[in-house]
């Protein structure tokens, strides 16, 4: 997603900054999100490789990291649903369910279709000046072939996160990673897919960093409250 490999190790250096600073939060709610993120942060460690793969002599090394990271990508609501798993109720653990045989599916169906993860064609501005900024296509997010599948597979990875953020996490939280949740989809079909990527790349790292700063500034406030 990152339009540079520099930009890609910039975002996950802000993203164990925010994450180590959430472990050390008193609150568990914030140390668990903060495990969270770094998991997800991690897909800027496979877009860092992907740009240093996009030659056909290093096809073997992207094409690996394309499976690990469609993986990683596939696993994220379940990693939020295990370490929430204490709080969630039975509706929950069912929908797990559910999302487990649909990502299994689709996982192996994005194997089968997809090969490397490739940069975004850059094109040319209105001055025909080649374009400096481009991102990865994410191509498993949407497989051309299988719509309706795509469809499916999303709607259960946002119907699991949805249930773990309102059940497990206080209202403010959860009204947070819901407003993340949707508004990253909602604004997929408001901008150019590549746009995406550009957005999401630094909007993810800096989540981290705004809940610990939050988290430090209502201590600071209750601490003097208490004062």
């Amino acid at each position: 997603m990152c339009f540079t490999p520099q930009a890609s190790i910039i975002a996950f250096s802000l993203n164990l900054i925010g994450c180590f600073t959430l472990s050390l939060s008193p609150r568990d709610d914030l140390r668990q999100l903060g495990k969270f993120f770094f998991f997800v942060g991690l897909m800027q460690i496979w877009d860092f490789i992907f740009w240093h793969t996009q030659t056909a002599k290093r096809a073997s090394i992207n094409k690996v990291t394309t499976r690990v990271a469609i993986l990683s990508n596939h696993l994220q609501p379940i990693v939020l649903w295990y370490l929430f798993r204490d709080r969630v109720g039975h509706k929950t653990r069912a929908l797990l369910g559910v999302y487990c045989i649909v990502s299994l599916i689709y996982t192996i169906m994005s194997f089968k279709s997809v090969k490397r993860t490739m940069a975004y064609p850059c094109g040319s501005d209105a001055e025909g000046s080649p374009c400096r900024r481009k991102s990865l296509h994410w191509s498993w997010n949407h497989l051309e072939k299988y719509t309706g599948a795509s469809l499916v597979m999303y709607g259960s990875f946002h119907a699991l996160m949805h249930a773990v953020a309102i059940s497990a996490l206080p209202r403010s939280l959860a009204l947070l990673m819901l407003f993340i949740q949707y508004g990253t989809f909602a604004m997929g079909g408001l901008v150019k897919k590549e746009d995406i990527g550009r957005f999401w790349c630094f909007f993810a790292a800096l989540i981290p960093i705004f809940l610990a700063v939050g988290d430090r500034m209502l201590g600071m406030e209750k601490k003097k409250s208490d004062e």
